[in-house]
């Protein structure tokens, strides 16, 4: 059985008018002392701030585009190029297969890594 399967015998394709409740004192008094709270905190502000005079603030007026505004028409490159590491070809003597598919490479100032991995099955 899946997990979002649903409850046996409810369904959420009803299309009927549910009942309404009627509210009691109490909660008509939280839904306004929540109204209030939301007012104070700014939530579902309809109006944009207006100063003393009813004036709507600076914040929101459109700025002017009528006049010409002084462009660049230079693209920027993308910076110097990155230095790159190039491998010479006098770092690894070679690759050594230590157990089934494990191959790992020999450098040539550790040699005694190639006779450990040429001897691992055999100690």
């Amino acid at each position: 059985m899946s997990g979002m399967s649903l409850v046996r015998g409810l369904t959420t394709t009803s299309t009927r008018k549910r009942k309404t409740k009627k509210k009691t004192a109490r909660q008509i008094q939280a839904e306004k002392d929540h109204a209030q709270f939301l007012e104070k905190m700014g939530v579902g502000k309809t109006k944009l701030p207006t100063n003393a005079k009813g004036e709507r603030t600076g914040i929101y007026d459109i700025p002017d585009y009528s006049t010409e505004r002084v462009t660049s028409d230079r693209i920027p490159a993308h910076g110097p190029a990155k230095d790159h590491n190039h491998y010479t070809g006098d770092e690894i003597m070679g690759i050594a297969l230590n157990h089934k598919s494990n191959y790992e490479p020999v450098r040539r100032d550790n040699k005694k890594a190639a006779v450990d991995s040429a001897q691992m099955r055999r100690n």
